[in-house]
């Protein structure tokens, strides 16, 4: 499979396994791909595992987003107290 999306790269976008059906693995926030290493070995024979880093986490270099949204957080909270 060739991935040429240039989210491939932005979000650390890895693919394996040797089944036909996806299976997406997303991580939670203040984490990235990594702890889905230890349940993906079990689907990787059935299923396209698909891993990826949110903005702002892991590989994913581009914070841009993601400081806007912690600086519209910052601000809402501070109004809102």
């Amino acid at each position: 499979m060739t991935l040429t999306s240039p989210v491939i790269g932005r979000n650390h976008v890895r693919v394996f396994g040797k089944g036909s059906q996806p299976m997406l693995f997303a991580h939670g926030f203040c984490c990235d791909q990594n702890p889905w290493r230890y349940p993906t070995p079990a689907f990787k024979n059935d299923y396209k595992i698909v891993l990826f880093d949110s903005v702002g986490a892991g590989h994913c270099p581009h914070l841009s987003e993601a400081d806007k949204t912690i600086g519209l957080v910052k601000e809402y909270l501070s109004t809102a107290a």
